[in-house]
C-alpha cells in the first residue's frame, strides 16, 4: 500500500510512479462500489493490453493529470481495499479519468446514443460551463424583451393587431370568430402607443383565463394555464426540494461528487449506504402525492369550462355527428336517415344528412371556369359555366359517388348527443360517430379516403414514422459534429478561441450540445406532419395538429430525456427489457443521474428559444417585403400564419410537457432545476400570452383536447420519475429499503392515473347537462362561436336544396326540357 507517510520520504525520480500507483488503487472503490452515476466499462483482449500502456505512459508524462487525480475525495478510502493487479487498476484509473473529462469510455465512443447527441456526462469545470450557458440565456430573453419592444412601437400592425381589433370589437359590442377585421390599418394608432415601452411583458403576465379565453379561444388558454400549472408545481414541489435536499446533500451527502462543485448540491454527492436516501424515498411520496392533487384539481377546475364550451357551440355543430366507417347498404341518405329515425330514436330525428363526396371531375370544371375567366374568353366561359352548373345539381343528387362517412344533423341537441354515446369511437367494430369540426375547418378529401385501402396507407405511415425514428440519429450526430469545437478548431479563429479565451469555450460547450438537440427536433414536425397528412385520416387540421401533439412528446421523452438510459443500442436495450421487465430501474439508474448537469443548462436555453421566436424575424421579413408592393393590410395578411408545423399548438404543448417532466424527473437527482424550470415557464407564459392574444391569428379550436393530452403525459412523465428513484435508492442505499419505500408509490399513482380516466367526463354533453336550443344569445360572450355555414354540405356543392332546385330549373329552361 502507498500511504501519506510514503509519498512524503519518497524521492523526486520515483515520485511520479508512486503517483501512478496512488491513482490506480484510488480508482478502485469506485468500481466496486458500483455507483450509479457511472458507466461500467471492461475491455478485455489485446486491446486492453495495449489501451494499459499507453495509459501508463500518458499517466507518466501528464504530472498535472495525475495532481488533478492525486486529490480525488476517494483516496483518503483507498486503504480499505483489497490489493489488485496492476492492469486492472489501470484500466479502472482510465475509467476514472475519462469520467472525470466528460469523455465516453472507448468501447461506447460513437455508439452510445447520448454521447452522439452531445449529451455529456457530468464532469469536474461543469459549473462554470452551467453558469455561463445561463448568464448567456438570461441575457438574449431580455434583449429579446428589449427587441420586442422596439418592434411593437414600430411596427404594430405586426405585432399588436390583434390587441387593437379585439378593442375596437368590444367597443362595438360586436361578437365575431373572426381574426382579422377589414378596416384600413394605422400604424400609428394612439390608443396603442399610449401604453409603456415595456408596459405588454406586465400586462401579458398579468392576463386571466377569461381574457386569453375571448381573446384566443379556449385550446391557446388552456396551453397558457398550463404553463401556470407547471409554474406552480415547480413552488409547491421544487421549492420544499430545494430547501430540503441541497443543504443535505452539501452537507451530509459524504462529498462523494469530489472536484464535480456543481454536483455537490445534488445527489451526485451522496455517498453509498448514505442515510440521505432515506430522506429521498420520502420525498418520492410527497412528489407522487402533490402532483397528482395539482393534475385533478387542474382538470375538475377545467370541466366546467368545457361544459360551458359545449354549451355555447353554435348550429350546425351543436346539433351535428361527423357518421364514419357508413356499411355499403347505408350510404344513400334515405337508408342513414332510417337507420337514426326508426332504429335508434323511434321518431324523426334527421333534420339532414350530408354524404361526403369525391367530386374531383366537378373541381375540374370549376378550374376551366376561372381559366375562361382570367383569360377572357367568353365562349368557352358559357360553356364552362353550363357544364359546371349541370354538373353540379347531378352530383348533388346523386348517391354512387357517396363515401363512407356523413355528417348527420338532427333537430336538436339532445338527440345528437344520445346518438354520439351509441356510436361513439370506442366502438371500433362497425359505424361509429364523432364529435364534427366547424363547417368551415373540414378537410374533405381526407374524409373520402377508400375504407379498404386506408389501413394500408396507415401502415405506410407508420412504417415512415419508423424510418423517420432511426433517422433522427444521424440527424442530431450531423448538426452535432458540425457545431462541436472539435471541428471548429480547424478553423483559426476559433483555435485562438479555444487556446486564449477558455471562458468563451466554456461557455460554447454549455451551449452547443443542447443547441443542437434542439435545433435537430426542431425538424422534426415537418416531416412528422408530412406523414399525417398523406397516411392518416383527420376531420380537420386540429386533429393533426392532435396526433403532432402526441408523436412529438414521444420522441422528445425518447431522444432528449431518455438518451442517456438507451446505451449503445436501441435494438439491446429495447430486447433486454423485453427480456427482464424488471431491469428498468436499475436501466435509468445506471446512465441518466449522471447526465444532469445537461439538463440544468437545456432547461435555460429553452427561454432564449421562445424568446427568439417571439421576435418572429420569419413573419416581419415577409411583412416589409411585402409592404413595399401592396401596403400594411394585405402585407400583414401575405405574411401570417407562423410556421405551424413547429409553432402550432401541437408542438408548442409536446414541448412545454416535455419540460415539465424533465423538471419532474430530475427534481431529487439536481434541485435547481425546479428554480431554472420556474424561470422559463413564466417566460414562456409571458410570451405566448402576448402572441396569442394580440399578434397571431386566430387558430380553429378543440376546446381542450391538447390540455387533457397534456395532463395524461405529465403523470405518464411522473411514473418515469418513480422509475427512475426506485433504480437510483437500490444501488446507493446500500440496503433495499429506500428503493422499496420509492417504488411503492406506484400505488397510489396507478390508482390517480386510472381515476383519471373515470372521474371526469369532458369529451361531451352529458343529457342532463343539455339545454333547449333556444339558448338566450343575448347573454353569450364576446367569443361566442358564430357558424361560418349553415350546413355541412361540401363547399363545391350548393348549400340549400333550393339553389339545386333553381339550377335545375335553369338548366331545364335552357335545355328547353320543359
Amino acid at each position: 500500500m502507498v500511504n501519506k507517510n510514503t509519498r512524503n520520504q519518497c524521492s523526486k525520480g520515483s515520485r511520479q510512479r508512486l503517483h501512478t500507483a496512488s491513482l490506480l488503487q484510488r480508482s478502485l472503490p469506485q468500481a466496486s462500489t458500483g455507483s450509479p452515476l457511472e458507466a461500467p466499462w471492461k475491455p478485455t483482449g489485446a486491446a486492453s493490453s495495449s489501451r494499459v500502456i499507453h495509459l501508463a505512459e500518458l499517466l507518466a508524462e501528464t504530472s498535472q493529470v495525475s495532481h488533478d487525480l492525486f486529490d480525488h475525495p476517494n483516496a483518503s478510502r483507498a486503504h480499505q481495499m483489497p490489493s489488485h493487479g496492476v492492469a486492472k487498476s489501470v484500466l479502472f484509473a482510465d475509467l476514472d479519468h475519462r469520467s472525470h473529462a466528460g469523455i465516453a469510455p472507448p468501447s461506447a465512443a460513437g455508439s452510445n446514443a447520448a454521447a452522439l447527441e452531445g449529451v455529456k456526462a457530468n464532469a469536474h469545470g461543469d459549473l462554470v460551463a452551467f453558469l455561463s450557458a445561463l448568464g448567456v440565456n438570461c441575457g438574449m430573453v431580455l434583449f429579446g424583451i428589449l427587441v420586442i419592444s422596439i418592434l411593437r412601437r414600430q411596427v404594430p400592425t405586426m405585432y399588436q393587431y390583434r390587441r387593437r381589433n379585439f378593442q375596437r370589437l368590444k367597443s362595438q359590442s360586436v361578437a365575431t370568430t373572426d381574426t382579422i377585421i377589414t378596416e384600413k390599418v394605422d400604424d400609428q394608432d394612439s390608443a396603442v402607443t399610449r401604453q409603456s415601452v415595456f408596459g405588454w411583458v406586465v400586462e401579458n403576465y398579468a392576463k386571466s383565463f377569461e381574457t386569453i379565453e375571448m381573446e384566443a379561444g379556449l385550446d391557446h388558454a388552456l396551453h397558457v394555464m398550463y404553463l401556470q400549472v407547471a409554474s406552480r408545481w415547480c413552488v409547491l414541489v421544487g421549492v420544499p426540494l430545494v430547501a430540503i435536499l441541497c443543504p443535505l446533500h452539501f452537507f451530509c451527502g459524504g462529498d462523494a461528487a469530489g472536484d464535480d462543485r456543481l454536483s455537490h448540491v445534488g445527489f451526485g454527492n451522496v455517498e453509498q449506504g448514505s442515510w440521505v436516501c432515506w430522506v429521498h424515498a420520502v420525498l418520492v411520496w410527497y412528489v407522487v402525492i402533490v402532483t397528482e392533487s395539482l393534475i385533478h384539481r387542474s382538470q375538475k377546475d377545467f370541466v366546467p369550462v368545457r361544459i360551458q364550451w359545449l354549451k355555447e357551440m353554435p348550429s350546425p355543430n351543436a346539433t351535428t355527428i361527423l357518421v364514419q366507417d357508413i356499411p355499403d347498404e347505408l350510404k344513400t341518405r334515405n337508408a342513414l336517415t332510417k337507420f337514426f329515425d326508426v332504429g335508434v330514436f323511434g321518431q324523426k330525428s334527421v333534420k339532414q344528412v350530408d354524404f361526403v363526396k369525391n367530386l374531383d371531375s366537378l373541381i375540374h370544371w370549376k378550374a376551366n371556369v376561372d381559366d375562361a375567366k382570367k383569360q377572357g374568353q367568353m365562349d368557352k366561359l358559357a360553356n364552362a359555366e353550363r357544364q359546371y352548373s349541370q354538373l353540379r345539381a347531378e352530383l348533388h343528387e346523386s348517391e354512387d359517388i357517396n363515401s363512407s362517412s356523413a355528417f348527420v344533423t338532427f333537430h336538436n341537441r339532445r338527440e345528437a348527443a344520445i346518438a354520439y354515446k351509441l356510436l361513439k369511437e370506442d366502438d371500433q367494430d362497425g359505424i361509429r360517430a364523432d364529435l364534427p369540426p366547424d363547417p368551415s375547418e373540414v378537410i374533405w378529401t381526407s374524409l373520402q379516403a377508400d375504407k379498404e385501402m386506408q389501413p394500408l396507407k396507415e401502415l405506410g405511415g407508420y412504417f415512415a414514422i419508423f424510418l423517420l425514428f432511426w433517422g433522427f440519429m444521424p440527424m442530431v450526430v450531423f448538426i452535432q459534429s458540425v457545431a462541436s469545437l472539435e471541428s471548429l478548431e480547424k478553423i483559426s479563429f476559433f483555435k485562438t478561441i479555444v487556446t486564449d479565451l477558455p471562458a468563451v469555450a466554456a461557455m460554447w460547450d454549455g451551449l452547443v450540445a443542447s443547441l443542437a438537440l434542439s435545433t435537430a427536433m426542431s425538424m422534426l414536425p415537418m416531416f412528422l406532419m408530412l406523414i399525417f397528412s398523406s397516411c392518416f385520416v383527420a376531420r380537420a387540421e386540429v386533429d393533426r395538429q392532435h396526433r403532432l401533439q402526441v408523436w412529438y412528446f414521444n420522441f422528445l421523452v425518447i431522444f432528449v430525456l431518455l438518451a442517456t438510459a438507451i446505451g449503445s443500442s436501441i435494438i439491446s436495450t429495447g430486447k433486454e427489457l423485453l427480456e427482464q421487465p424488471f431491469s428498468a430501474p436499475a436501466l435509468l439508474a445506471k446512465n441518466m443521474p449522471a447526465s444532469t448537469h445537461f439538463y440544468l443548462k437545456f432547461i435555460p436555453l429553452q427561454m432564449a428559444a421562445y424568446i427568439t421566436v417571439g421576435m418572429r424575424n420569419g413573419q416581419l421579413a415577409k411583412y416589409l417585403f411585402f409592404k413595399s408592393m401592396y401596403g400594411c393590410e394585405t402585407a400583414k395578411e401575405l405574411a401570417e400564419p407562423e410556421d405551424q408545423n413547429f409553432l402550432g399548438l401541437g408542438s408548442r404543448g409536446a414541448r412545454a410537457t416535455l419540460q415539465l417532466v424533465t423538471v419532474i424527473t430530475f427534481c431529487q437527482l439536481s434541485p435547481l432545476i425546479s428554480i431554472l424550470g420556474y424561470m422559463n415557464f413564466n417566460v414562456v407564459r409571458m410570451v405566448h400570452t402576448w402572441l396569442f392574444t394580440e399578434v397571431e391569428n386566430r387558430k380553429p379550436d378543440s376546446g381542450g383536447m391538447f390540455w387533457v393530452t397534456q395532463l395524461y403525459e405529465t403523470q405518464q412523465g411522473l411514473f418515469l420519475f418513480v422509475l427512475l428513484m426506485s433504480g437510483v435508492l437500490a444501488q446507493r442505499a446500500g440496503n433495499p429499503g429506500p428503493g422499496i419505500l420509492a417504488a411503492s408509490s406506484f400505488v397510489p399513482l396507478g390508482w390517480a392515473y386510472q381515476s383519471f380516466k373515470r372521474r371526469f367526463r369532458w369529451q361531451h354533453l352529458q343529457v342532463e347537462d343539455i339545454i333547449d336550443d333556444g339558448m338566450d344569445q343575448n347573454k353569450a360572450k364576446i367569443t361566442m362561436r358564430t357558424p361560418t355555414r349553415s350546413s355541412y354540405r361540401q363547399p363545391e356543392l350548393p348549400e340549400h336544396d333550393n339553389e339545386v332546385q333553381n339550377a335545375a330549373s335553369g338548366m331545364r329552361t335552357k335545355l328547353r326540357l320543359c
